[in-house]
């Protein structure tokens, strides 16, 4: 069907085809368009009419034009048509002045320029007419009129007695009963007139903040005189770069006044100028000075991450950040608002600089959506936070036993979770755990579960976490936190407690010894004693965790020192003593570690002795008599460790001196004994420290030369080896291990002195105390730093 469409060439025609094809954002043509029309149009719009825009332009021919519009869906065509009139528009002419403003002073004249231009032919004649002129004032055209285009000027001159200001003067332009018209700004001065520029204060003292903007404020005032009524404009400049400036507003006639706002970002003296120019010219200039002269306390806040996503009942954890500067040492503490029902804020403050965590606990209840929070500081810090609570899921459960969990401090525990799906979950949940507490670490095995199934999870303490105690929330979640839950547990962390228990028993590892007393040492001192029941059991509570020695001993059977035993935080240690019977055996010895020493405990028929070997520093190597069976304080002599110089003693009867070299990893190749002066007869007795057989060489300078191997030291016995060349400088002991390490004892080095005129004939190494001289004996080797503990576990015999 067709329409007829009348459209003003250069206008905009709406056309809505009717009858046609309704298509599916199909492309659309018009055929039958004018010269110099278009349309903007390139589809069918599906299922509904189409607003067709047709824009035709000045220059399009007046005229009726038949207009085919058309949509196109592969060999489907439909087409509408309407015919589009065009008809020329009526003449008019436009006004136009300038400049836009004019200033002069009284009895002074001002000239602006008119133009008018004609359209659509226009060709009458247009005059001009004034009004708003100042009182005492006069206007002129040249010419006073123009026919179709053309330009005019007008004059306006003012007397003396025409009154100062700003005039807005209305030009009209009239052709029959077409007008236009336009404005005009006339400022009129008096005689002499002009303006002063001035900065209220001059300079001003501001106080440093580091995070924000340190803002000076200034008046900048215009002052006109003599009737001075035109426009100054204002501009800064001298500004540098660390400073911003501003001033508002840019311009001001007359008289008035405008803002200067300075802002730096560091200390220092910063001057600026201000300069104002007149319409007509005239140019004033003036100095603002801005002092920051100190640092103020201040902090930057900002809190990490910005959003978080929870399902209700779990908690969003948040860090908030103080940057502090300028000696910054107040506490920051923070609030929330906005918070949604059912949710609570924690926080902890901060003193200084730092940071400390922010949490938000959600409720079960807590409605679904998300949340804008506003978190401030004290000090007027404020960030705004997005929380996402998100709606359980009717997928699954979580549930968790024990459902609270009590570990000291430095300890390990675990709580079983199990998901229950009553319906199925794509791809399965993975288990997280949330809020810990500091210092504590959080594990799955497994991690995720595709159905219904338990995991376990494991919370390892630190010996400094806080105690106290703390909700968990242990949240399932699917990939795409469509599907997610929440489960809490309670964790109490308590201080460290640590036991040590065990039995003394028979040699035959399973009859108790009813009364025997455990003595338990740490650092070489004695801290207390317990008494086994009838059965042999004991037990050694309240210990700080820790590696401590333990001594069993009753009567009628062997004392036994156990190596140390590491007492655990918040759990036991178990200690098994064996004691063997009682064998007086006079020179029977256990080594053992006591304090991070080796010590050698030599078991007699009347006493027990301690020695501090590797605090031997000479004559005295501070044995200890004791009471059979019993142990008390011992202070260890501490001093050296070999290879060092051994002092022969001037008593012969001494008995008991050893030296020992252990646990370098295959780099010990020799020990050398070196005598300062000849000796013959010589003799030594080698113990083997470690847990297997070693053989060794042992070779003086005089040619002889002697293999042997020595069992391990968890089998009783060692070698003897002796002698009896003359002239003997140096012994030589070199293991036949190609690899591996030492843990060798040489005992009982007895000798005899050449030529020792005032020397006693037989003497030993050893500690005795007497004036007679000495003769010294030197034991080296190419030792390393030895570890704590070189000695595997068990006695020494």
């Amino acid at each position: 069907m067709s329409k007829l469409l009348s459209q003003l060439r250069g206008q905009v025609q709406t056309v809505t085809p009717s009858g046609g094809f309704k298509g599916l954002n199909l492309p659309l043509t018009i055929s039958g368009l004018p010269a110099g029309a278009s349309f903007p149009n390139s589809a069918c719009a599906y299922n509904s009419p189409i607003a067709v825009g047709i824009q035709t332009s000045v220059t399009t021919p007046v005229g009726s034009y038949l207009l085919t519009f058309t949509c196109t869906y592969g060999s489907l065509v439909h087409s509408a048509t309407a015919t589009l009139i065009v008809t020329a528009a009526p003449p008019y002419f436009t006004l136009a002045v300038s400049p836009a403003s004019r200033s002069l002073t009284v009895g002074g004249s001002a000239s602006y320029s008119l133009n008018v231009a004609g359209f659509n032919g226009f060709t009458g004649n247009v005059i001009f007419s004034t009004a708003g002129l100042p009182a005492n004032s006069t206007a002129s055209y040249s010419p006073a009129s123009i026919t179709g285009s053309g330009s005019s000027t007008l004059t306006i001159t003012t007397t003396a007695a025409s009154p100062t200001g700003a005039y807005t003067i209305t030009i009209t332009g009239s052709s029959g009963k077409l007008t236009k018209t336009a404005t005009i700004i006339l400022y009129v001065n008096g005689a002499n007139a002009g303006y002063t520029l001035s900065a209220n204060p001059p300079s001003d003292t501001e106080v440093f903040n580091q995070f924000f903007c340190t803002s000076t404020i200034f008046a900048i005032n215009v002052q006109g005189t003599n009737g001075f009524s035109e426009p100054v404009s204002l501009n800064v400049t001298n500004v540098p770069a660390n400073m911003t400036a501003s001033i508002t507003p840019t311009s001001i006639t007359g008289s008035g006044s405008a803002t200067l706002s300075l802002c730096t970002s560091s200390l220092g003296t910063v001057t600026v100028t201000v300069t104002g120019t007149s319409m007509s010219g005239m140019i004033r200039s003036v100095s603002a000075t801005s002092i920051v002269v100190s640092c103020l306390p201040s902090y930057q806040l900002t809190v990490t991450p910005s959003s978080a996503t929870v399902v209700r009942g779990g908690d969003a954890n948040y860090t908030m950040n103080i940057a502090g500067s300028c000696g910054w040492a107040q506490t920051v503490t923070a609030t929330a608002s906005n918070l949604p029902a059912g949710a609570t804020f924690v926080s902890v403050s901060v003193t200084g600089s730092g940071s400390a965590p922010l949490k938000i606990i959600t409720a079960t209840s807590t409605p679904a959506g998300t949340y804008s929070i506003n978190i401030q500081t004290t000090g007027g810090g404020s960030a705004t936070l997005t929380l996402t609570v998100k709606a359980s899921s009717t997928r699954f459960t979580l549930s968790a036993a024990p459902s609270t969990l009590t570990l000291g401090q430095g300890a390990t525990g675990s709580a079983v979770v199990t998901a229950t799906f009553s319906q199925s979950v794509s791809g399965g949940i993975t288990l997280s755990a949330a809020s810990l507490p500091p210092y504590v670490s959080a594990s799955f095995a497994p991690a995720s579960l595709s159905g219904t199934g338990s995991s376990t999870l494991s919370l390892v303490t630190a010996s400094n976490t806080p105690v106290g105690t703390y909700s968990i929330p242990i949240t399932g979640s699917n990939s795409t936190g469509s599907e997610m839950n929440v489960r809490r547990i309670a964790l109490v962390v308590q201080a460290p407690v640590s036991t040590i228990s065990g039995r003394v028993t028979q040699s035959n590892g399973t009859t108790g010894i009813s009364g025997a007393t455990v003595s338990y040492f740490q650092n070489s001192a004695l801290l207390g004693a317990v008494t086994a029941n009838a059965n042999g059991d004991y037990a050694i509570a309240g210990l700080v965790p820790g590696s401590y020695a333990l001594f069993a001993a009753s009567s009628n059977y062997k004392t036994w020192i156990a190596s140390p035993i590491a007492a655990p935080a918040n759990g036991t240690a178990t200690k098994l003593f064996p004691l063997p019977v009682l064998n007086p055996e006079p020179g029977m010895r256990e080594y053992i570690r006591l304090g991070g020493r080796l010590v050698a405990i030599d078991q007699g028929a009347a006493n027990t002795r301690l020695l501090d070997f590797e605090g031997y520093t000479g004559e005295n190597l501070g044995f200890v008599p004791l009471p059979a069976q019993t142990i008390g304080n011992v202070t260890l002599s501490g001093g050296q460790v070999f290879p060092t110089t051994l002092n022969l003693p001037a008593d012969p009867t001494v008995v008991y001196a050893s030296g020992s070299f252990d646990w370098c990893p295959a780099c010990m190749e020799t020990i050398t004994l070196s005598f300062a002066q000849h000796v013959r007869s010589l003799s030594l007795f080698l113990m083997n420290g470690l847990s297997e057989p070693i053989s060794y060489r042992v070779s003086d300078d005089q040619g002889g030369s002697q293999t042997f191997t020595i069992p391990s030291n968890l089998n009783s016995g060692g070698a003897a080896i002796s002698f009896e060349a003359t002239n003997i400088g140096q012994i030589t002991i070199t293991t036949e291990l190609a690899t591996g390490f030492w843990d060798i004892f040489i005992d009982s080095v007895r000798y005899t002195i050449e030529g020792g005129a005032g020397f006693p004939s037989s003497a030993m190494v050893g500690a005795a105390n007497g004036p007679s001289p000495k003769i010294n004996v030197s034991i080296s080797g190419n030792n390393q730093p030895r570890p704590s503990n070189p000695l595997p576990a068990g006695p020494r015999k």
